[in-house]
């Protein structure tokens, strides 16, 4: 990881945690509000990506040949690959609450929509995503950066647009996603150490995991 990917991720980090210090219930509030917002920088990031590694072709001397690495090198490189797949595509466990709230009965369980919402979304986030990674390795072969973006540069105030789109999609879906993991951590110090609910309670836990979360991240970058 270099110091612009660095300076990312710590930026990333210290919104988090603030964003992170806010009770759910705010949290979800903010998040239903603000869905279509969110869907568009989706939709939107996604789609300038690979319009524009289209636009600008391949560079010249384009290489599609493995870079040269170490055998242990390459083994990690390859479990992390299919571990980025795997999270992108391994839903996640507010599907679950999500589908308690949905009315079920034995002649109409609530298992079906979920399935069918679920597929749809997978359908949707492949739509969104495979484009960016083939035509931006076609574009830019084994020096493609990890943020396609960044391999782009130009023009400038495009590149801007799309990875502001991506920090605030970031930012708001990391919330939900983070969801279950603080109210585990919450309750966990609640009953085991007594700590009691409010906004030191969530300092303490949520900044806690936001913290090592990410630092696994850069480590592993």
């Amino acid at each position: 990881m270099n110091a612009n990917q660095s300076k990312r991720v710590c930026s990333k980090v210290c919104v988090r945690m603030c964003v992170a210090s806010i009770p759910l219930v705010l949290t979800v509030i903010y998040y239903n509000e603000n869905t279509n917002l969110l869907r568009y920088c989706h939709y939107s990031y996604s789609t300038i990506a690979w319009v524009a590694c289209l636009a600008k072709g391949r560079v010249e001397n384009v290489s599609y040949s493995y870079k040269g690495t170490s055998t242990s090198d390459l083994i990690f490189r390859i479990f992390n690959a299919l571990g980025q797949i795997s999270f992108a595509f391994a839903g996640h466990a507010v599907a679950l609450e999500i589908q308690a709230t949905i009315p079920s009965t034995p002649e109409k369980p609530s298992k079906i929509p979920m399935w069918k919402g679920a597929i749809g979304a997978y359908v949707i986030n492949a739509i969104c995503y495979f484009p960016v990674a083939l035509i931006g390795y076609w574009a830019f072969g084994r020096d493609v950066e990890d943020n396609v973006l960044m391999s782009l540069e130009r023009p400038a105030w495009l590149i801007a647009s799309a990875n502001l789109m991506v920090f605030i999609h970031v930012v708001g879906s990391y919330q939900v996603y983070a969801m279950p993991v603080f109210d585990l951590i919450e309750r966990m110090m609640i009953k085991k150490w007594n700590f009691p609910p409010g906004l030191p309670l969530r300092l303490v836990a949520r900044s806690s995991f936001v913290g090592e979360s990410h630092t696994f991240l850069m480590i592993c970058k």
